[in-house]
């Protein structure tokens, strides 16, 4: 064999060694970038399921709170049943039942407005952890091309 194609040949060994070895490289990055997007999309999904959590306890509570108005308006109500009926007190009762409504109201639209951000929270996380699927599951593809 010519010395001028032996050096050839040895000099494309060289670089298809080299071509392999920064491939490798490439690949061991991905591979890395792969774990770290699924450690993300696993807090993401922990964080999703903490959200659902809340959400569930504040909508709870909120039914809890108002049982118990309910409860205590019920309970006010009929301990207070001779004295709401005598014509004297009538106007007095009217316009303190209107005024606990309006408190119960805004109260109940303060919860309502807590759980749809809640729920908005979630939403985006979950969106969000979609778009992470889907770029790790291109990741993946392209690890396995």
């Amino acid at each position: 064999m010519p010395l001028v194609a032996k050096l050839v040949l040895e000099e494309e060994v060289k670089e298809a060694c080299s071509l392999r070895n920064t491939l490798h490289d490439e690949e061991d990055a991905l591979s890395i970038e792969v774990l770290k997007l699924q450690d993300t999309l696993n807090e993401k999904d922990e964080i999703g399921q903490s959200l659902q959590l809340k959400c569930e306890d504040l909508e709870q509570e909120s039914q809890r709170m108002k049982f118990e108005n309910q409860l205590q308006q019920l309970m006010g109500q009929h301990k207070n049943l001779c004295n709401v009926f005598t014509p004297e007190r009538l106007p007095l009762e009217v316009q303190s039942a209107e005024y606990t409504t309006q408190q119960l109201l805004k109260a109940e639209n303060q919860m309502l407005e807590q759980v749809a951000h809640l729920q908005e929270e979630l939403s985006k996380a979950q969106a969000s952890d979609s778009a992470t699927l889907m770029h790790d599951e291109s990741f993946t593809h392209i690890l396995h091309t």
